[in-house]
């Protein structure tokens, strides 16, 4: 056993999540947890150990399914249901059982769901021969949920609503691409590249002749619209305009191209947060899945204002989600699962993103010139954690947020990115000890076991 990496990940964990988070204790007896209150670097560098053989057992959430791909002999599901009686989607189902037994990566694989009675071995069994049966084609119910609500097909409103805004999204770039004239041609062709259109039209003639039109009409009010913005923002059209129309009446606009946006007393985070709370596209992930204390912009800027600013995630878990949403107070221990889940699962990459799209939407009338003066790298502040351009290269290249803030500090003379990776490819555990004090050999060590080609 590789001792000196599971020390050296541990000794990283105490650092960041404190001593009480007791992971470190589990890695030594070849134990781990794979989940999403978890950070990036730690679930990568759990699936490092797996790799190597390091570890006896893994129990995991979902996450388990999102690509890893390490060597597993068994996996043994608790529930075919997530939290609250959701089911769980067929095609998650089969990419975790697909983890079980990999080719070439040792014995054959078993999926075991567990039975503790007749009643739930027949409802088991009912979900597993549901599972192997093809899924219902998302377009064809996309359909039939809208003329449920609405008794036409009117795409402006419809872009509202969950998978319609991609829908409407790849109309929009199609019609950008080919052109007006092309566009009314060909509608029909081009539906047939969307997911189902070819089932709807087998089974439902009358509702593909009514997507056909409802496609023709939305179309026809789009010209003279800027819509590449639609592409570079990833909303629909109709978000453009209203998030445009917010940003006006917030005055927010310059204030979201500078790095003072981060400063403790600057409100334009909270405000810009506050917009980014009201595009549908965003909303799922910033309201919908947060508590509702959560889904408030001088919240969420708070938090991400300390983790740009380096605070360690023990200390932003003990800051802000120390409180259940009833009140009650939370161990330090699922404090910091449920700031990880928040931070990594919503927070961090759909601000990153509205951010992105604010800045999209500030600059669309600037020209090189006046854009050259001001920063862009703002969104990789908010996604990796860090408030320099020589931090996020770090964070590029695999380094743990708390090393590259500090190894940072000590290369902050201009170099490039590649200058910065020669210098992380020839590094020694002595630079690491230079900037971060004893615990760089730690992080160093870690380091290594996620990017040994570095």
């Amino acid at each position: 056993m590789h001792n000196d990496l599971v020390e050296s990940i541990g000794t990283l964990l105490t650092n960041e999540y404190g001593r009480d988070y007791p992971l470190a204790r589990l890695l030594k007896k070849g134990v781990a947890v794979h989940h999403a209150g978890l950070s990036d670097d730690v679930r990568l560098m759990i699936e490092a150990l797996a790799e190597l053989g390091e570890l006896r057992h893994i129990v995991a959430t979902t996450t388990l399914a999102q690509g890893i791909n390490f060597p597993i002999s068994n996996v043994v599901l608790g529930s075919y249901q997530y939290p609250y009686g959701v089911t769980m989607p067929t095609e998650d189902f089969w990419n975790i059982a697909g983890r079980a037994g990999r080719i070439n990566q040792g014995q054959p694989g078993v999926i075991l769901l567990a039975a503790h009675d007749d009643e739930r071995e027949v409802a088991l069994r009912k979900y597993l021969t549901s599972a192997t049966l093809d899924l219902n084609s998302v377009l064809i119910s996309m359909v039939e949920e809208a003329l449920k609500k609405y008794p036409t097909l009117d795409l402006a409103k419809l872009s509202f609503m969950g998978d319609w805004s991609s829908f409407v999204q790849f109309i929009t770039h199609t019609y950008r691409m080919v052109g007006a004239e092309e566009f009314s041609i060909r509608v029909e062709q081009v539906l047939r590249g969307t997911l189902g259109f070819q089932e709807l039209r087998n089974s439902k003639p009358a509702w593909a002749d009514a997507l056909v039109q409802s496609v023709r009409a939305y179309a026809s009010q789009l010209a003279g619209k800027q819509i590449s913005l639609v592409d570079s923002t990833g909303f629909s059209w109709e978000s453009v305009r209203a998030t445009l129309s917010r940003m006006s009446d917030n005055g927010i606009g310059d204030q979201l191209l500078g790095d003072e946006l981060f400063s403790g007393r600057s409100a334009t985070l909270r405000n810009a947060i506050g917009v980014l709370l009201k595009i549908p596209e965003l909303r799922e992930q910033l309201v919908d899945r947060l508590d509702a204390t959560e889904s408030q912009g001088d919240f969420l800027s708070r938090v991400v204002k300390d983790w740009v600013g380096g605070m360690q995630l023990g200390d932003i878990a003990d800051n802000h989600f120390s409180t259940a949403s009833d009140g009650q107070p939370r161990s330090h221990t699922d404090a910091l699962t449920h700031c990880c889940q928040r931070l990594f699962g919503s927070i961090l990459p759909t601000v990153s993103w509205g951010l992105s799209a604010l800045q999209t939407l500030a600059m669309a009338r600037r020209s090189d010139d006046e854009l050259s003066a001001y920063s862009q790298d703002v969104p990789s502040y908010v996604y990796y954690g860090v408030h320099t351009r020589e931090a996020v290269a770090l964070r590029l290249f695999g380094v743990p947020r708390v090393a590259a803030i500090a190894l940072a500090r000590t290369r902050s003379d201009g170099r490039g990115t590649n200058e910065l990776r020669q210098f992380l490819a020839t590094s020694k555990p002595t630079d690491w000890t230079a900037a971060l004090g004893g615990i760089g050999q730690s992080y160093y060590t870690a380091w290594k076991l996620v990017e040994p080609a570095s």
